[in-house]
């Protein structure tokens, strides 16, 4: 749905009958322009031309000054993620959303990071609709096709996590199972403490 909010309020009833709309308000939800050609946002509208290259595809994505790039998914769990990163002392260079209807789009999501050069990629999701053995399959393929240079850290949980590490084993990649975890070793990562 396209529309986060649709209200009309107070609405007037005339002695006829009719309806009369005293005031109205609609909000529309920003990462849904895509699909509204007439509506689309030019790229002076975006802080940067990663940020409008990923509008385009209906990615939430916003960039930082960091060496961390940050692929998520869960509700809520972004500002939790970017305060675990900025406590362990690391510093985010983007979020980018790849939950919800973008979990199929893992090699855009990841192509997006990669532009940013980081040090690491850290991909944390948890939820139940976005399912964590098709994110997987996303991310091998995505890995297998861009061959990043960077060390990724991944820590996929929900849906079908069960199957995630046979998903990772022809790239090599260990999910961890703790959020806190991952950023340590993201951070570690990114700041020459540890080696990939």
């Amino acid at each position: 749905m396209d529309a986060e909010l649709i209200e009309i309020n107070p609405l007037f009833l005339t002695k006829d009958g009719n309806a009369i709309a005293g005031d109205g308000k609609l909000s529309i939800d920003d990462n849904s322009m895509h699909r509204h050609a007439a509506y689309e946002k030019g790229r002076s509208y975006y802080g940067s031309d990663m940020e409008f290259e990923a509008a385009k595809e209906g990615i939430p994505y916003l960039e930082f000054d960091g060496d961390i790039s940050l692929m998520r998914a869960g509700a809520g769990l972004a500002n939790t993620v970017y305060d675990l990163v900025n406590y362990e002392g690391g510093t985010i260079a983007n979020y980018l959303e790849f939950g919800g209807p973008n979990y199929m789009k893992a090699g855009t999501a990841m192509r997006l990071c990669l532009a940013n050069k980081p040090k690491v990629i850290l991909i944390v999701t948890f939820g139940t609709i976005a399912r964590a053995d098709v994110m997987a399959e996303g991310i091998t393929k995505a890995v297998l096709e861009l061959k990043p240079s960077c060390p990724i850290v991944a820590c996929l949980r929900g849906t079908g996590e069960e199957r995630v590490d046979e998903i990772f084993a022809p790239i090599g990649l260990t999910r961890l199972s703790d959020t806190e975890e991952a950023v340590k070793k993201a951070v570690a990562i990114a700041s020459g403490r540890e080696n990939a």
